[in-house]
């Protein structure tokens, strides 16, 4: 496959870019139409406590209407490691701090 042209359609920097692209396909077939979104890095932590027992929080979502059961996360801020990043989060959303990271 190869991108043959793009056009941005919505620029929501530093969080979302929306392109749309035109594909060519390797049986000659063009798609017109190819929705392409871009968004920074992002690093989610799966946390297991000592008990066993998996951590995750309630958290507000405009785009369901109301809440969701999700795990610790945050985007990576640029020229961040994605470890100190999965640290940052902890901290941030929970106030936890983690011995031990695989």
């Amino acid at each position: 496959m190869k991108t043959l042209s793009r056009e941005l359609i919505l620029d929501m920097s530093p969080f979302l870019k929306v392109e749309k692209h035109q594909v060519g396909l390797p049986d000659g077939k063009i798609i017109e139409d190819w929705a392409w979104l871009i968004t920074p890095d992002f690093a989610n932590v799966v946390v297991i406590t000592t008990e066993g027992k998996f951590l995750i929080f309630r958290q507000a979502k405009y785009s369901v209407q109301g809440s969701t059961l999700a795990p610790v996360g945050g985007y990576i801020e640029k020229g961040e490691e994605p470890l100190a990043a999965a640290k940052r989060e902890l901290m941030e959303e929970t106030g936890y701090e983690a011995p031990h990271w695989e």
